[in-house]
């Protein structure tokens, strides 16, 4: 019981947090939006990494109670590392994009005109999924599209009804053309490395504080949770960002044109409460989008050097990941 309870404070947090934010969205929107299918659906979208958090945390706790004898093995140098990464990777690339379609209540786009022409965009992009799916019900006020899993045998490409209804046939093209290039160029599987890498360096980053502030565990907390929300900050939110721009620019070169994808864009902040300028940590501002997808896509040597440039960092960083998790392996060898 101790988990849930412990859990408690947070879990209230956020369903007080989205009371508001269903009025505000019924708002955006022009139309209604019942509470309990905005709740229900927030519910089913938040629990998920907490259940995993809670499995993980269960499984830990079993393995100290299991006689000596059956946990032996896990007890070894570097053999917990090596356990947490294969199943994180076993989950991220199989099991997670499955269970997600199931929590979520993904059902398959219905059969018509616009699937006919996204399976053809999805042939031309030559990024292989196992379908294209339905992500939420129109009541949840949900406005997105995204791909799920970095495998094909384990991919699925959401898309929300309401933006469909919000857009048109061109514009929908354009968003599913924007996340399929994260697919094409890699980088659910860069954004998995990018978290491996934080992991990796969480206890190089602890060993670098000054002894009397480790002994203080208030302060230890305060400056690893300061560490990630760097990292975060300036390190993931800059590459996201990046990465953001390079699907942007590979919509613009499936469809032939950047026209739909900023139309797409200027609709979608419209709706969302004028948010053209706003800038986000992660996605920048849909202006600054706006300005370089228009200006990479018009100049074929420009989008050159960018794609190449972001290849040079996606190798640079999984080698600084793959560096760093064998010097955390060889740490914890005796």
């Amino acid at each position: 019981m101790a988990i849930p309870l412990n859990l408690l404070p947070f879990l209230l947090g956020m369903l007080v947090s989205w009371i508001p934010r269903r009025r505000l969205a019924a708002q955006m929107r022009g139309r209604a939006i019942t509470l309990s299918s905005y709740l229900a659906f927030e519910a089913r979208m938040t629990w998920l990494p907490l259940v995993i958090g809670m499995v993980l945390a269960v499984c830990s706790d079993v393995t100290e109670i299991l006689p000596s004898r059956y946990t032996e093995w896990l007890k070894q140098p570097g053999v917990d590392l090596l356990t947490a990464l294969a199943f994180i990777a076993l989950t991220s690339l199989v099991f997670l994009p499955k269970l997600i379609i199931w929590l979520w209540r993904c059902t398959p786009l219905p059969e018509g005109e616009l699937k006919e022409r996204l399976t053809a965009l999805m042939r031309r992009s030559n990024v292989q999924a196992r379908g294209i799916m339905v992500w939420g019900p129109r009541g949840s006020g949900l406005l997105n599209a995204c791909v799920l899993g970095g495998w094909a045998r384990f991919r699925y490409v959401l898309i929300s009804p309401a933006l469909v209804d919000e857009l048109d046939t061109e514009q929908t093209e354009a968003v599913l053309a924007h996340e399929l290039g994260h697919a094409r160029y890699g980088h659910l599987t860069f954004l998995f490395v990018m978290v491996l890498c934080l992991s990796a360096l969480l206890n190089p980053a602890l060993d670098l504080l000054p002894r009397n502030w480790r002994e203080a565990p208030l302060v230890e907390i305060g400056a690893l949770m300061g560490f990630i929300g760097a990292y975060m900050y300036f390190f993931y939110g800059t590459l996201m960002r990046q990465c953001e721009r390079e699907a942007d620019l590979a919509s613009a070169e499936l469809l032939g044109t950047p026209a739909p994808l900023v139309a797409a864009l200027e609709r979608l902040a419209q709706m969302t409460g004028n948010i053209r300028n706003v800038w986000c940590w992660h996605h920048g501002s849909i202006a600054d989008r706006v300005a370089a997808v228009r200006q990479l896509s018009s100049d074929p040597e420009a989008s050159r050097r960018f794609h190449a440039g972001q290849r040079r960092v996606r190798i640079l960083f999984t080698i600084l990941t793959v560096a760093a998790l064998g010097i955390e392996l060889y740490n914890r060898l005796p």
